[in-house]
């Protein structure tokens, strides 16, 4: 296959993505017309696109309109099978938030970014926000480094070949090198701490959940004002990897 014909076969494929999802997102049956103004294709692609959907199951005629189709449906349900996780890990994230009186995070790795899968508030008022299904960059997260301290060095500047690191604050690492420092600690330590690189004022110890064999699935995290979260560093630091060891536990990793 050509260079060419490569890139026509990505850019299908992408088009076609971009029609699921604009399908998954409608309440009801999504037009023809709609799905074309929503994935800035021509109707005659989205028509074209729509068919092979509806061929492959996953998406299914509906009057006029267009919903997901039962192979969307049991991919779904496989998806969700996989995310037995967030159930394993809910009551240890909680006991940790109340443990050190500050919110308790699970997240996971994707691409460049950290995904959060669970987050469990404390009850103060003054806290730091993190909300479930929140994407931020890895790079300038605690839950970043030490998943990505599962990685190699040679898969992460694979990751981060011609992605910009974005510098949200003083503290934000902005070159490879830096990432990959940080990323080394946190390998060596066990655990790595964010000191307001996300946010000013926000402090996050985080600390590697592993899966049976050894590799990082997720990480969890403790998360809160950096005046009151720094009075107990030690304290979080300590929970935060207990937790982080029960919820191993669980997926078959003993250490």
């Amino acid at each position: 296959m050509s260079l060419s014909e490569n890139s026509g076969t990505v850019e299908a494929v992408r088009k076609a993505v971009a029609v699921l999802f604009a399908v998954s997102e409608g309440e009801g049956p999504v037009s023809l017309s709609e799905v074309a103004r929503k994935t800035g294709v021509p109707v005659a692609t989205a028509r074209r696109l729509l068919m092979t959907l509806v061929g492959a199951s996953l998406v299914r005629r509906e009057g006029k309109g267009y919903t997901l189709g039962v192979r969307a449906f049991e991919i779904g349900k496989k998806a969700e099978k996989k995310m037995d996780l967030i159930e394993i890990a809910r009551p240890h994230l909680r006991r940790l938030s109340d443990e050190t009186g500050e919110n308790a995070n699970l997240a996971v790795l994707d691409n460049t970014d950290v995904v959060y899968l669970s987050c469990e508030e404390c009850s103060k008022m003054v806290r730091a926000f993190t909300v479930t299904g929140a994407r931020v960059p890895a790079h300038a997260t605690g839950v970043g480094k030490v998943l990505l301290a599962g990685l190699s060095d040679g898969e992460i500047e694979a990751l981060y070949r011609g992605v910009e690191l974005v510098k949200f604050t003083a503290r934000t690492v902005s070159t490879l090198s830096d990432l990959l420092r940080e990323v080394r600690k946190a390998r060596e330590l066990g655990f790595a701490f964010d000191e307001g690189e996300r946010e000013e004022g926000v402090l996050c110890v985080a600390a590697p959940v592993r899966e049976y064999g050894g590799q990082v699935k997720a990480a969890v995290s403790v998360s809160g004002p950096s005046t009151r979260l720094d009075r107990q560093r030690v304290l979080a630091q300590g929970r935060t990897l207990e937790c982080a060891s029960a919820i191993s536990r669980h997926l078959g990793w003993t250490t």
